[in-house]
């Protein structure tokens, strides 16, 4: 046993007494936001968004959002009808603000839906260009844009529509990180 604890002691003594402002491995702060949606979808969201730096210091934020929303109404190419989930992939590029706060820029990413209308096929989204912010506080804001396409089963037909929608909401990793949330 003693000679287990004096190997752990040598391997582990040289790892604490680096400077952890210089990591080599990147820094993720793990972002849980729950929101309401106004617009097409309309109903009620949860994002998980970590959040890639290559450092504490590093102000570049590289996130990968996976958004799930639920019951919500949404307007397709096939006609209004009753959303019963929306899965989604989104890769944005953002800055920690010098308040504590956040602002991502939505590039491109790829969504899936599943509606409860008799007749309707699922949903492939693309979505577009859209922001994201968080306030130091946690108060969370977005404007998200995407295009969906449909297969209408009755008809064999595909139709595209375009769909935009304002999210509001609080973003629950500053309760898990308040440190990272702070003004700089």
């Amino acid at each position: 046993m003693k000679k287990m604890l004096l190997l752990t002691l040598m391997l582990a003594s040289p790892l604490m007494g680096q400077d952890n402002t210089k990591m080599n491995f990147p820094y993720v702060n793990n972002s849980l936001k729950l929101y309401a949606t106004i617009g097409l979808p309309l109903g009620i969201g949860f994002l998980y968004a970590p959040e890639f730096r290559s450092s504490v210091n590093d102000n570049v934020l590289h996130v990968l959002n996976f958004d799930v929303k639920f019951l919500g109404l949404d307007a397709t190419g096939v006609g209004l009808h009753l959303l019963g989930f929306d899965l989604g992939f989104q890769y944005s590029v953002g800055s920690l603000l010098s308040n504590g706060g956040r602002f991502y820029v939505d590039l491109i990413g790829v969504g899936w839906g599943g509606g409860f209308c008799e007749g309707d096929g699922s949903i492939i989204r693309i979505n577009l260009p859209g922001f994201q912010n968080t306030l130091a506080n946690g108060f969370y804001w977005a404007l998200r844009t995407h295009v969906a396409l449909q297969e209408h089963k009755r008809e064999h037909i595909y139709k595209a529509s375009f769909g935009a929608y304002l999210a509001l909401g609080y973003d629950f990793g500053k309760k898990m990180n308040p440190k990272d949330y702070e003004s700089r």
